[in-house]
């Protein structure tokens, strides 16, 4: 009997000319996975972006001028650029050595094709050949744009030609498109094709490294603690501009645990302490105070003294006159408004309410002081005897948020990145910048640079920033946190307003009933005193005749 194709297939099989091109795909990936795995040292440094941030706002993840590298290079969106792409390409090949042409750079990345693969989030469906001829053009587009744009001296801003085509395509939205994670060309595949331009003796790391410090000047939304070519210089073992970025910003020496740094800092002011005698007699003083204060609390807490107390406090709370008294002195003395501030936190995840810190404009109001920084996150502290909390400077302009996404995007994806440092910096200023007179507040302080239209703007674009992935502890701010909150829900100003705010209408009635106690006990003691101090008598009155 006659049977059909499709039934020696199977009813659910697919036909047999896509079963032959899955299995030369299964093959080519195994082929390309053993290449990859002689070359174990390479990592990914090139992520898709997570979806829970991806659903933000995609603007600032996805290009919108320009697609670089195989994520987003053949969106028909982006097509409008390949014209230009190809002149950079001829360009660039024009000013290869003698004797080389642009084939000799696509031949060089075909046979490194894995690597390129290897640098790349998930895999990548194109061959050899067709990665390599796509990331030569684009690589070859990115440096003469990094070269007109940044007026690198020696570049191709001798070329007319250059010029015009690259200044029709300059502008924020070119640069914004640079610094997205998933639109990132490895920096060794542009150090090959200036290897190749330049003559002996003349270093292409070198000339690289000038380029990507430009560029770094131009989008850190932060003030570099060093010079952007020596940060760049530290930071060479960067993968792509992106982690070039992120690098300046969170030095790689400062992502280690904070304990031990901490615990450095306190032993240098130890040993400043106990340089002079009055010094170390206050340091002494203090730490029997902290004792005293420990047990008077302990003591407080035990069962005989709730007893010995508890019994005329319920008796006075009674009594009408006596029962508001009683419960504002012990809403102000109780410390059930510092419980946020109070934790100190342990190992595990962040408790939720540690994000509630409160407003600029609130800290302001309990006496915290704001002072600029330089650096970048890591150099978050509160500083509790001065009651002063330290941010970096940032710079607030139409290509921060974009940066500052994807600054957080590399972070939550990459595993060499460490800590959240960059997430938890942007969760604190999401917490402390509520609206634009917080954003006012900090700007006058020169904790914010300002180039946005309105302080309303740039408050906006705080409260749009997406949280992290995950929130994840980072000793240093997390510390902050901590330090600042405890400092501001102890002010006596902040629990007599919470009191007040809670209660409503009864903590009108209450101060009321206040009120007219303390008149109360005011006349009451006058008239006593005038009674015993005989102030009843008129000034002209003669004293009454004594009497034998």
């Amino acid at each position: 009997m006659f049977t059909s194709q499709s039934e020696k297939n199977g009813s659910n099989g697919p036909p047999l000319a896509d079963e032959l091109q899955w299995v030369v795909r299964i093959r080519r990936i195994l082929d390309e996975e053993e290449e990859e795995e002689e070359d174990g040292h390479l990592a990914v440094s090139i992520f898709r972006i997570p979806s829970a941030l991806l659903a933000g706002k995609s603007t600032c993840y996805v290009p919108q001028v320009v697609g670089l590298g195989p994520y987003h290079r053949w969106r028909p969106e982006l097509h409008a650029m390949d014209r230009r792409k190809l002149s950079a390409a001829r360009r660039a090949g024009k000013r290869l050595l003698s004797g080389l042409r642009l084939h000799h750079v696509v031949d060089r990345l075909a046979g490194l094709h894995h690597r390129l693969r290897a640098s790349y989030h998930g895999h990548l469906d194109f061959n050899g050949e067709t990665l390599a001829w796509a990331m030569a053009i684009d690589g070859a587009f990115l440096l003469e744009l990094l070269e007109m744009l940044l007026r690198v001296p020696g570049g191709g801003a001798s070329d007319p030609e250059a010029d015009f085509a690259t200044k029709k395509c300059t502008g924020d939205m070119l640069l914004r498109d640079l610094i997205m994670l998933e639109n990132q060309v490895p920096l060794w595949v542009l150090r090959m094709i200036l290897e190749d331009q330049q003559p002996p003796g003349v270093s292409a790391d070198g000339l690289l490294a000038e380029m990507v410090a430009e560029l770094v000047k131009v989008l850190c939304p932060f003030t570099p603690t060093t010079d952007a070519a020596a940060a760049v210089a530290i930071g060479k073992g960067s993968s792509h501009l992106l982690e070039v970025l992120y690098d300046v910003i969170v030095p790689k020496q400062e992502r280690c645990p904070v304990a031990q740094e901490t615990t450095g800092d306190q032993a240098s002011d130890d040993a400043a302490f106990s340089d002079g005698f009055i010094s170390g007699k206050l340091s002494t003083c203090f730490g029997h105070a902290r004792k005293l204060s420990s047990c008077l609390r302990r003591a407080a807490a035990s069962r005989s003294a709730k007893l010995l107390v508890g019994i005329p406090c319920r008796v006075a709370a009674n009594l009408p006159a006596i029962a508001p008294l009683m419960l504002l002195l012990e809403n102000l003395l109780s410390d059930s408004y510092s419980k946020d501030g109070e934790d100190a936190g342990g190992e595990g995840p962040l408790p939720a309410e540690e994000m509630a810190i409160p407003s600029v404009a609130d800290l302001a109001g309990a006496g915290v002081r704001f002072s600029p920084a330089r650096g970048g996150p890591t150099r978050v502290a509160f500083d509790g005897v001065t009651a002063t909390l330290l941010l970096p400077v940032v710079r607030l302009d139409v290509n921060t948020e974009a940066t500052l996404r994807n600054l957080v995007a590399y972070e939550a994806a990459s595993p060499e990145a460490g800590p959240a440092f960059m997430a938890r910096y942007v969760e604190l200023m999401n917490g402390i910048i509520d609206v634009a007179e917080d954003v006012r507040r900090l700007r006058e302080a020169g904790v914010v640079r300002n180039y946005m239209k309105s302080d309303g703007e740039a408050a906006e674009l705080w409260n749009g920033m997406s949280r992290s992935v995950q929130l994840t502890r980072v000793p240093s701010i997390d510390e902050a946190i901590r330090e600042l909150n405890r400092y501001y829900h102890r002010r006596w100003r902040v629990k007599l307003c919470k009191l007040l705010k809670g209660r409503g209408a009864a903590a009108a009635a209450h101060a009321s009933c206040i009120a007219l106690l303390f008149f109360f006990f005011f006349f009451m003691g006058f008239n006593a005193f005038c009674l015993f101090g005989r102030c009843n008598r008129l000034p002209n009155e003669s004293p009454p005749p004594v009497t034998a």
